[in-house]
């Protein structure tokens, strides 16, 4: 197992970012989810109880991906545990699994020192990406698939 497939945590219930957006109304029962990175579940778990179509991937704990494009895609606390060519992979798994007008909401965390790894694993993150929340301790963000393959490419945002 990876550091980084360690920082899976079992939560009884939605992440705090997920409550958000579902309060914010930014998910809906209309739409098509994809929470890459989903670790244990536990947002799948409460987007299906609120009949939200949902599947989550992750690559130690849902190693199966569903190929399938998605209205919105999910990617929560994971780009904090990955290093620079490790996030790149993600950043375009995220862009290839989202329909041409999806959404992604990625949210990485804001209790770390800005300089350095904390335990290990965890790293600071700055997107360039819309900022839609920011919090002491998570910031989510919005982007398009046009958004993510610009910044993929090196391209301004």
């Amino acid at each position: 197992m990876t550091p980084s497939a360690r920082t899976a945590i079992a939560r009884k219930g939605p992440s705090l970012p997920l409550r958000w957006l579902l309060k914010d109304r930014l998910i809906s029962r209309e739409d098509t989810v994809l929470d890459y990175g989903c670790g244990k579940g536990a947002d799948v778990t409460a987007l299906r109880a609120k009949r939200i179509k949902a599947v989550g991937w992750d690559p130690y704990h849902r190693p199966d991906i569903h190929p399938r494009l998605n209205d919105v895609v999910l990617c929560t606390y994971v780009l904090n545990v990955l290093d620079g060519v490790e996030r790149h992979r993600v950043l375009w798994g995220i862009c290839e699994r989202l329909q041409p007008w999806g959404e992604a909401f990625i949210t990485v965390r804001r209790d770390l020192p800005r300089v350095g790894v904390l335990n290990g694993v965890q790293r600071w993150v700055e997107l360039p990406f819309t900022s839609l929340r920011k919090t002491a301790t998570y910031e989510i963000y919005r982007a398009s698939r046009d958004d993510l393959a610009r910044y993929l490419q090196g391209e301004k945002v």
